[in-house]
C-alpha cells in the first residue's frame, strides 16, 4: 500500500484521494464485493473528525493499513485564499455599514428613490417627486433645495463607498495573484 500524487495504490487497485489543505490519515480494508465493488473499503481522516470504517459486517473486514496523507499545498493555498477573502469581505462590509450607521435603516432604503427623485427632477422640473416633496415639507424647505442637498450627499456617499469598494477589490486582484501562504497573509485590509 502506498500513496503518490494523492492516488492510494493497493496491488492492482488504485483510487485517487481528495486534495486536502491540511493533513490526513488514510486507512484502508479489504471488504467483501458485495459491499463494495472494488473489493477495498478506505477512509480519509482529518484530524479531529470521527473515524470511518466499513460498515459491513467485521468479520467479513480485513485491515489493510494506514498511510499519513500530506497536506496539498494547492488545496492549503485555496484555503488560505478563501479566508483571507471573508476576512476582507467583512471588512468591506463594516466599513459601508458604518457609512450609514447614523441614519436608521428605513432611511436608507429610501435613498435609491431619493436620488432617482432627485435626478429626474434635475432633468424635469415637472418630474413627480412624492418622497422628497413629503420629506421637504415636513423640513419647511423646497423640494429644489432638498434635491440639491440629496445630490450632494449621494456624490459624497458614492466617493466613499466606491474607494471601500475599490479597496476591496484590489486586495481580491492581490489575493488572485498570491502564489504562497505567505502572500496571502501580507493582503490585509
Amino acid at each position: 500500500m502506498k500513496i503518490e500524487n494523492h492516488i492510494l495504490t493497493i496491488g492492482a487497485h488504485s483510487e485517487e484521494l481528495p486534495c486536502l489543505p491540511t493533513a490526513a490519515t488514510v486507512t484502508a480494508w479489504k471488504v467483501p464485493a458485495e459491499y463494495i465493488a472494488s473489493g477495498y473499503f478506505v477512509a480519509v481522516r482529518v484530524a479531529g473528525a470521527m473515524a470511518t470504517i466499513p460498515a459491513c459486517a467485521a468479520a467479513d473486514t480485513e485491515l489493510i493499513g494506514t498511510l499519513d496523507l500530506p497536506a496539498d499545498p494547492a488545496a492549503q493555498l485555496a484555503a488560505a485564499k478563501a479566508e483571507r477573502m471573508d476576512a476582507i469581505n467583512q471588512s468591506c462590509a463594516q466599513a459601508l455599514a458604518s457609512i450609514a450607521a447614523p441614519y436608521p435603516d428605513g432611511e436608507v432604503k429610501s435613498w435609491p428613490q431619493q436620488v432617482a427623485e432627485a435626478a429626474a427632477l434635475a432633468i424635469d422640473a415637472d418630474a413627480p417627486t412624492p418622497l422628497l416633496t413629503a420629506i421637504a415639507a415636513v423640513r419647511g424647505i423646497s423640494v429644489v433645495d432638498l434635491a440639491n442637498l440629496v445630490r450632494i450627499k449621494a456624490e459624497a456617499y458614492a466617493a466613499v463607498s466606491g474607494q471601500t469598494i475599490g479597496r476591496r477589490q484590489f486586495l481580491e486582484s492581490a489575493l488572485e495573484k498570491a502564489e504562497t501562504p505567505e502572500a496571502v497573509s501580507e493582503v490585509a485590509w
